[in-house]
This record gives structure tokens, sequence and C-alpha cells, in this order.
């Protein structure tokens, strides 16, 4: 593969886990600065890493992994399913 392929295949890969990214933000029902806000990075950022123009960091994707409780499988493969569960639910209390 040529240097010009890989940076073809990458720069595709870079914008299917920022649309991956987007849908589990916009799900969530929050905005990009809330979203940025809740895994320590600004939303000019989320919205370069939601257009393919930036690449997610592993330390950001985990981040955003264990913060919103999704499958970093899904944002980066398409794999299974995006939520584990998506939606945020209290802890419930143990009595």
């Amino acid at each position: 593969m040529t240097r010009r392929e890989s940076q073809k295949v990458e720069g595709s890969h870079n914008r299917l886990v920022g649309e991956r990214i987007k849908a589990i933000r916009k799900a969530l029902g929050i905005t990009q600065k809330e979203f940025g806000d809740a895994i320590g990075v600004n939303d000019t950022l989320i919205a370069h890493i939601e257009k393919g123009k930036k690449r997610i960091t592993i330390s950001t994707l985990v981040v955003a992994c264990r913060r919103f409780n999704i499958s970093a499988d899904y944002v980066l493969f398409g794999d299974g399913n995006p939520e584990k569960p998506l939606k945020q639910e209290p802890p419930q209390e143990v009595l």
C-alpha cells in the first residue's frame, strides 16, 4: 500500500469514528461543549473529531467510554452495540 493510499484509509477511518462519536453524543442529548467538558477537552476538538479532521487519542477515548459507558469497539470499529447501556442511570442502592 502506498503512503497516499494509507492516508486515504486513515482519513476514512477517522471520519467513521467521528460519525460514531457524533451519533453517541446526539443520542445522549448533549452539546459538543458538554461532551468535551465531561471528558476534559474543548468543543473545538470534539467538532474536529466528529468531522474526521482530527483523531481521538486513546486516552480521550478511554475517558469518554468510561464517562458515558460506551463501547470502544463500537467507536473504533463499528462492532457490536454502541451502548453498555448508553443511557446513564444512577447506581442502585444496595439494601
